[in-house]
């Protein structure tokens, strides 16, 4: 029986004591898996449509994080091989010398899928594909920082009311979810991140500031932040809100924008709330802190200088990539417990990210195979062994890398930076 890459985490067990990991003194991982995932079945973007969906897939992917507390994680299933496309749409995103990348990450509200690109959102059936509206031109907010892995351009997040919210340049927009249209738009910020929703605040992070807006738009509290913050919704829940900033993290109140509590750290992915705990990586592991004090839970670090980033929080685990300063990567699936958290699996991903988690799947983007004849690839992973049942493969060209996909229940909604919308389902 071939062994698996959890086989490989629990036969190195001794490579996971504190004094192991001092001896293993140097830039690599402390995963001792030595080789990239092998994927049971891979599909190509390109492969043949077979149709429409049978029916509207469940659940939701509100948020490119999944929801407003940036847990990266959906309610039903990732969908089992064999993956089929059901159904693709090229969007006309703006181009240069021929060739877009500017496509963001999709998210997903009850009955479409809505992508932005740095003019305008998309609104295409989750049914049919079919994309049934476009935006008037809009200013939308642009990533911090080139990164092979993340979009160029920040995801509208979808919110109560009918309304999709996208930050722009120079402030915020609500669309009506159903045709597209503005139905307000604020200014006086500038590279406004996908904003959070509380249960009646809409809390919007820019360069320099963040404010908390009634539904309707109008302008409840404003605060200022240090000039450089991150370009990633903050976390929240219905009495907090969680920001990464220049400096560390701060807590805010929605309600009021009172602050509750901060903390200096470099931090390096999340932050992200479940269970009343604030999870988040920093450059040397894993942090969490009670969500509403800030006050310390638990940290976990497998070496120094060894950074946690792409966090994702399921209710039984946190998966994140551990990060060296000069080598290749590797995801951990680490086991919640009330007092921290225990390793179970890894797997070497290179230069990968992990985006989103189920009950029995986490997902992540890296590259298949070696050298000129590997892929850009979405992945699934067992949540038990780390097993990769399925890859999607894009291309070598950038306009054919994959972006952070939808994850609804059975079933994906899939970008390329090209601008390439795809449903895909499992089971055949």
């Amino acid at each position: 029986m071939p062994r698996t890459r959890r086989d490989l985490l629990l036969s190195g067990a001794a490579l996971l004591s504190t004094g192991a990991l001092t001896a293993l003194a140097g830039c690599s991982s402390t995963c001792p898996d030595s080789g990239r995932p092998t994927a049971e079945q891979t599909l190509p973007i390109d492969a043949p449509a077979t149709g429409q969906f049978a029916q509207r897939p469940a659940g939701a992917w509100p948020a490119e994080l999944g929801d407003r507390a940036n847990t990266g994680t959906a309610s039903g299933t990732a969908p089992s091989p064999p993956l089929s496309v059901r159904w693709r749409t090229a969007l006309p995103i703006p181009t240069e010398d021929g060739v877009g990348t500017t496509a963001s990450a999709p998210v997903v509200g009850p009955e479409r899928a809505f992508v932005a690109d740095p003019h305008r959102v998309h609104g295409l059936s989750l049914l049919t594909g079919d994309r049934e509206w476009k935006s008037d031109s809009l200013p939308v907010t642009q990533t911090e920082r080139y990164a092979r892995h993340r979009p160029e351009t920040i995801a509208p997040r979808v919110g109560p009311t009918g309304r999709v919210f996208v930050g722009l340049t120079d402030g915020l927009a609500a669309l009506d979810r159903a045709d597209g249209s503005v139905r307000w738009r604020v200014g006086g910020q500038r590279d406004v991140a996908p904003p959070t929703v509380t249960s009646d605040t809409i809390v919007a992070q820019g360069d320099g500031s963040v404010r908390g807006y009634a539904l309707d738009g109008t302008r409840c509290w404003e605060r200022d932040l240090s000039r450089r913050t991150s370009r990633r919704q903050p976390a929240a829940t219905a009495d907090v809100v969680v920001l990464q900033t220049e400096t560390g993290l701060q807590a805010l109140d929605p309600a009021t924008g009172d602050r509750l509590w901060a903390l200096e750290r470099q931090v390096e992915s999340g932050p992200a709330i479940r269970d009343g705990t604030c999870v988040f990586g920093t450059a040397d592991g894993l942090e969490a802190v009670d969500v509403g004090t800030g006050r310390e839970r638990y940290a976990y670090s497998r070496r120094e200088y060894m950074a946690f980033q792409s966090l994702v929080v399921t209710p039984d685990s946190v998966y994140v990539v551990e990060q060296p300063p000069e080598a290749g990567a590797a995801a951990f699936a680490l086991s919640r417990h009330p007092d921290g958290v225990d390793p179970r699996w890894c797997s070497m991903i290179g230069d990968g990210v992990l985006t989103a988690g189920t009950a029995d799947q986490v997902l992540g983007l890296l590259d298949l195979g070696e050298g000129p004849g590997s892929s850009h690839s979405l992945v699934g992973f067992t949540a038990d062994r780390g097993e990769v049942p399925w890859a999607i493969t894009g291309g070598a060209r950038s306009d054919t890398w994959l972006n952070p996909p939808a994850v609804l229940d059975g079933a994906l909604v899939v970008t390329t930076r090209g601008g390439t919308v795809l449903g895909i389902s499992g089971g055949g």
